[in-house]
Protein backbone atom coordinates (compact mmCIF):
# COMPACT_ATOMS: atom_id res chain seq x y z
CA UNK A 1 0.00 0.00 0.00
CA UNK A 2 1.19 3.56 -0.70
CA UNK A 3 1.18 6.34 1.88
CA UNK A 4 1.39 10.10 1.83
CA UNK A 5 1.59 12.07 5.10
CA UNK A 6 3.10 11.40 8.53
CA UNK A 7 0.74 13.79 10.28
CA UNK A 8 -2.21 11.92 8.96
CA UNK A 9 -0.70 8.92 10.69
CA UNK A 10 1.23 7.54 7.72
CA UNK A 11 4.75 7.96 6.29
CA UNK A 12 5.55 10.92 4.05
CA UNK A 13 6.83 8.90 1.15
CA UNK A 14 5.17 6.52 -1.25
CA UNK A 15 6.73 3.40 0.19
CA UNK A 16 5.27 -0.01 0.80
CA UNK A 17 5.42 -1.04 4.44
CA UNK A 18 4.30 -4.03 6.45
CA UNK A 19 1.62 -1.94 8.16
CA UNK A 20 -1.43 -1.05 6.11
CA UNK A 21 -2.98 2.40 5.89
CA UNK A 22 -5.63 1.58 8.52
CA UNK A 23 -2.88 0.68 11.00
CA UNK A 24 -0.87 3.83 10.26
CA UNK A 25 -3.99 5.93 10.84
CA UNK A 26 -3.96 4.86 14.51
CA UNK A 27 -0.79 6.89 15.07
CA UNK A 28 -1.10 9.54 17.78
CA UNK A 29 0.98 11.93 15.66
CA UNK A 30 -1.93 12.59 13.35
CA UNK A 31 -3.71 14.69 15.98
CA UNK A 32 -0.73 16.97 16.69
CA UNK A 33 1.26 19.64 14.86
CA UNK A 34 3.76 17.96 12.52
CA UNK A 35 6.46 20.48 13.49
CA UNK A 36 6.85 18.65 16.82
CA UNK A 37 8.43 15.69 15.02
CA UNK A 38 10.77 17.75 12.88
CA UNK A 39 12.35 20.25 15.26
CA UNK A 40 15.80 21.48 14.18
CA UNK A 41 17.14 20.61 17.64
CA UNK A 42 16.94 17.05 18.98
CA UNK A 43 17.08 18.51 22.50
CA UNK A 44 14.18 20.93 22.04
CA UNK A 45 10.95 21.01 24.01
CA UNK A 46 9.11 20.03 20.81
CA UNK A 47 11.28 16.95 20.37
CA UNK A 48 10.70 15.93 23.99
CA UNK A 49 6.96 16.33 23.51
CA UNK A 50 7.01 14.29 20.28
CA UNK A 51 8.96 11.50 22.00
CA UNK A 52 6.47 11.46 24.88
CA UNK A 53 3.55 11.19 22.44
CA UNK A 54 5.31 8.40 20.51
CA UNK A 55 5.97 6.47 23.69
CA UNK A 56 2.20 6.24 24.28
CA UNK A 57 1.40 5.41 20.65
CA UNK A 58 -0.17 2.04 19.77
CA UNK A 59 1.87 1.77 16.55
CA UNK A 60 5.21 2.85 18.01
CA UNK A 61 7.07 -0.38 17.19
CA UNK A 62 5.87 -0.48 13.57
CA UNK A 63 6.75 3.18 13.12
CA UNK A 64 10.21 2.62 14.60
CA UNK A 65 10.83 -0.39 12.37
CA UNK A 66 9.81 1.63 9.31
CA UNK A 67 12.12 4.52 10.21
CA UNK A 68 15.06 2.23 10.97
CA UNK A 69 14.80 0.71 7.49
CA UNK A 70 14.15 3.92 5.56
CA UNK A 71 16.38 6.40 7.44
CA UNK A 72 13.74 9.04 8.06
CA UNK A 73 14.59 12.39 9.68
CA UNK A 74 12.85 13.70 12.79
CA UNK A 75 11.24 11.69 15.59
CA UNK A 76 9.85 8.29 14.58
CA UNK A 77 8.89 5.51 16.98
CA UNK A 78 9.92 7.66 19.92
CA UNK A 79 13.54 8.10 18.82
CA UNK A 80 15.44 10.92 17.14
CA UNK A 81 17.41 10.29 13.94
CA UNK A 82 20.65 10.17 15.97
CA UNK A 83 19.19 7.64 18.43
CA UNK A 84 17.88 5.50 15.59
CA UNK A 85 21.32 5.45 14.01
CA UNK A 86 22.65 3.79 17.17
CA UNK A 87 19.74 1.31 17.27
CA UNK A 88 20.20 0.55 13.56
CA UNK A 89 23.85 -0.29 14.18
CA UNK A 90 23.05 -2.39 17.30
CA UNK A 91 20.36 -4.37 15.45
CA UNK A 92 22.34 -4.68 12.24
CA UNK A 93 19.62 -2.99 10.21
CA UNK A 94 20.62 -1.88 6.72
CA UNK A 95 18.94 1.13 5.14
CA UNK A 96 16.76 0.37 2.15
CA UNK A 97 18.39 1.76 -0.99
CA UNK A 98 16.24 3.45 -3.60
CA UNK A 99 17.19 3.28 -7.24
Amino acid sequence: MWFTCVCQGVPTTERVTEMDKAEWSKGLCKSHDSNLWFSPSPKSEDTARAVAICNRCPIREGCLTYSLEWGEEGVWGGLTAKERKVVRRERGVTLVKIG
